[in-house]
């Protein structure tokens, strides 16, 4: 449902409807669910305001959410929604080992849930417990989680671990072979190999990424603006 971009005003509405619907004496699976929904709402609202809330609105925006998180981990024990909440309780450094005990009473009942390990692998890398985190990132890459193969090449550069690099890009093109994750994987491993100073390697993906690219894709200019800022 959030995956889509809808402006304020849509999600506002939306969040009115199911202020009415839990106005009502409804189930209490349902009055998860309609929370929950609520929650995405005013959470991705918050984070893809562009038209500038006032500190007043995103603050009382944030305090509902905050309720919101408060009450459903009293009342469900689903683990998507657990998940989703530790990841918000994180965003509190203060509350992180809260975060971490949920996250892993999500990951008891799915260890192998691509959505929860992801959730997993971020919190686990703010309370700094780095090879927890590379494990939750490890199983979610090895069922087609393609974002999560960036967080297990920051995590072993963070743990020092020895590692073929190039032999792991190559891995990833084959395994996510569409054309966007192909480009993606050249375009990352170009940065990571300019970051680390080896630029013969970052100059093979960059032709590799001008093979596969009209001259007017965008993720081209994604590549010069990344090297620049480096």
């Amino acid at each position: 449902m959030w995956g889509k971009k809808v402006d304020e005003s849509e999600v506002l509405s939306i969040v009115q409807v199911i202020d009415s619907v839990l106005e009502h004496d409804i189930k209490p699976w349902m009055r998860v669910r309609y929370q929950f929904d609520k929650l995405q709402a005013l959470n991705e609202m918050c984070k893809n305001d562009k038209h500038g809330m006032s500190a007043q609105e995103r603050t009382r925006m944030r305090q509902t959410c905050t309720e919101l998180v408060e009450e459903l981990v009293h009342t469900t024990n689903k683990p998507n929604i657990l998940a989703y909440c530790a990841q918000y309780i994180s965003g509190n450094f203060r509350k992180i080992q809260q975060a971490v005990q949920l996250v892993e009473m999500a990951l008891e009942t799915k260890p192998d849930d691509v959505y929860i390990n992801a959730k997993a692998c971020n919190i686990y890398k703010k309370a700094g417990e780095l090879e927890k985190a590379l494990e939750c990132a490890e199983k979610a890459a090895s069922t087609n989680g393609y974002g999560s193969v960036w967080q297990i090449v920051e995590l072993r550069l963070a743990l020092n671990h020895k590692f073929d690099y190039e032999e792991y890009f190559c891995d990833i093109i084959k395994k996510f072979s569409e054309d966007a994750h192909v480009k993606c994987t050249h375009k990352n491993a170009a940065l990571f190999y300019v970051a680390q100073g080896d630029f013969k390697h970052a100059l093979e993906h960059f032709k590799a990424l001008l093979d596969v690219c009209d001259p007017d894709d965008y993720i081209l200019g994604e590549l010069y603006w990344g090297v620049w800022n480096q």
